[in-house]
């Protein structure tokens, strides 16, 4: 026999009421669509058929409303998603501080490149000028070609 049978229901014809006879096949998951609003908070207005058809890429240009009712469960979370986005880039004071802080020049000046290493050199480089106390080179983010003081 039959595990299962539906009824179409509503005037769309895609609303359909099903019956299962089958115990194992039956389910008990729902989803919900939950939207908290703490007091004295007002409710967003929902999307309408045109901006759901504009979230999914659709062309906005005569949209049924088949096409808004199968779109309206998928869309609508992304439309509220999306309103979010905007509302918190448009408040957020820290964009122009952040943008601000990047635009700054940097705070060191920038170095020659060293290209050889020469006993002059090490003592310039050299707190007192001593190369017999000298214990750690930093070389990063130079084009060393040619050490010429160093002994093995």
């Amino acid at each position: 026999g039959f595990s299962s049978v539906y009824r179409l229901t509503g005037a769309d014809g895609k609303q359909r009421q099903w019956f299962v006879f089958e115990p194992a096949l039956v389910l008990p998951e729902y989803l919900v669509e939950l939207e908290y609003l703490p007091i004295g908070a007002t409710a967003e207005r929902e999307p309408s058929a045109s901006q759901l058809l504009e979230l999914a890429g659709l062309s906005p240009t005569a949209p049924s409303d088949a096409e808004a009712v199968d779109l309206a469960n998928l869309t609508r979370p992304l439309a509220r998603f999306a309103q979010q986005c905007a509302i918190a880039s448009a408040a957020d004071p820290y964009d122009d501080v952040c943008t601000a802080a990047l635009n700054m020049p940097p705070p060191l000046k920038q170095r020659t490149k060293i290209f050889r290493i020469t006993q002059e050199l090490l003592l310039l480089q050299s707190a007192d000028g001593s190369r017999e106390r000298l214990e750690h080179v930093n070389l990063h983010g130079n084009s060393i070609r040619k050490l010429e003081c160093f002994e093995c």
